[in-house]
């Protein structure tokens, strides 16, 4: 996608008319019945994430309004996405730690070890990341 590419937005207000420089994407998307396209770079501080999107079945360029309201929304994904990704990827190293703490406790490899902890969560119907961050802290106030 261009604006995952270049980080700019990418206006098309009339698909057709782009058959020339995207080909297979102009001919899918009036196929589906859509007329215009406008695509915005999903960025977080500088960085791209990923992209958005949209079709619409008219002929034309969004209003400034519609533009400013998107831009909108897709600050406010990215914010969130961003939240989402730091947090998963803090309950991923705490699963980590974990297992290796099952390993050792049980004296079983790093794999049976996930098995344990996944059982578990299965059986209490918790979150894997929530189980492993309570054998990591009752690690600690046990020492």
């Amino acid at each position: 996608m261009v604006a995952f590419r270049t980080g700019e937005t990418v206006n098309v207000p009339n698909i057709a008319a782009s058959r020339v420089d995207w080909p297979a994407f102009a001919a899918l998307a009036e196929d589906r019945g859509f007329h215009a396209a406008h695509a915005v770079p999903l960025r977080h501080r500088g960085q791209i994430l990923g992209g958005l999107i949209l079709f619409s079945e008219q002929l034309g360029p969004l209003s400034d309004e519609d533009a400013a309201s998107i831009e909108a929304m897709v600050r406010a994904a990215t914010t969130n996405l961003n939240e989402e990704l730091h947090r998963a990827l803090d309950a991923r190293v705490t699963i980590e730690r974990a297992k290796g703490v099952l390993a050792q406790q049980y004296g079983v490899p790093m794999d049976a070890a996930f098995s344990l902890l996944r059982a578990h969560a299965r059986k209490t119907d918790k979150r894997l990341g929530d189980i492993a961050g309570k054998i990591m802290n009752s690690r600690g106030k046990s020492r």
